[in-house]
């Protein structure tokens, strides 16, 4: 399913996107403002359920229904995280969960969510280091994300037609192929214990994801242990995000060979 919110506010930016190994069955968009974070979740339902274990019953108690679009919809406040479900009029489950994100802005992004109708975009890496290998890819309209493996490590390529979270920090201004492009170094060393959380165990929520929010096998750093380039070409206004633990100069050439 190719359902996105659609709006844009200040700050706002994708992090992530990942879809179901099971026949693209649903996809799943992180956001990310400073500390504010968006994750929506769409659905078939015949093959896919979503849900939340609440930390406290008045979480339940107070749910209210409001109207999203046209549908009844459930909305939650738990602490400081705040979830809209509902279907829409052709049966598709959405989830819409936010984290320190106010309930005006809930509601606003879920009456943005739009089905996606442009063009796809379709762009490859024609040069990467000895032993990557391509792991997992995500595409949903004008959003593609891929992780590429090396040693059992990811590297994260991500490119889209809308706008991409930042790192914290400030960014250091480098060039690729002749274009602007802005470079952040990791806020502490990656170490690689090969300790991975999968299947049953909390992730970071930091770390990026793969299809259908497994991962097996493959280690993802965590955001402060990743170095970030981020340049848009300004001939299609795609921009695109590389993250991993390669060096600046490698992440640079890697940028200069996408085609």
């Amino acid at each position: 399913p190719a359902w996105h919110p659609t709006w844009k506010a200040d700050g706002w930016g994708i992090t992530s996107l990942s879809q179901s190994p099971r026949g693209n069955t649903s996809v799943k968009w992180g956001y990310q403002s400073g500390n504010s974070k968006i994750t929506f979740f769409c659905a078939y339902p015949t093959y896919n359920t979503c849900g939340r274990f609440m930390d406290s019953d008045t979480a339940v108690q107070n749910c209210q229904q409001i109207a999203i679009q046209g549908c009844q919809a459930d909305f939650y406040v738990d602490g400081n995280v705040s979830i809209l479900t509902w279907e829409n009029k052709d049966g598709v489950l959405f989830w819409l969960e936010g984290t320190n994100v106010d309930a005006a802005s809930m509601k606003q992004t879920a009456e943005s969510i739009q089905l996606h109708s442009g063009e796809a975009v379709d762009y490859s890496l024609n040069w990467l280091p000895a032993g990557y290998s391509r792991f997992d890819r995500a595409a949903v309209g004008d959003t593609v994300q891929e992780l590429w493996v090396k040693n059992g490590v990811s590297l994260s390529w991500l490119y889209t037609s809308g706008l991409v979270a930042l790192p914290e920090g400030v960014a250091e201004t480098v060039t690729v192929n002749g274009t602007t492009a802005q470079y952040w170094n990791a806020k502490q060393d990656f170490e690689d214990d090969s300790a991975l959380t999968v299947n049953g165990k909390p992730v970071d929520g930091d770390s990026a994801e793969a299809s259908g929010g497994t991962v097996s096998g493959v280690t993802i750093p965590a955001a402060k242990t990743v170095n970030t380039l981020i340049w848009t070409d300004a001939k299609t206004g795609i921009t695109f995000r590389l993250q991993g633990t390669l060096d600046k100069s490698t992440l640079i050439r890697i940028a200069e060979n996408v085609e």
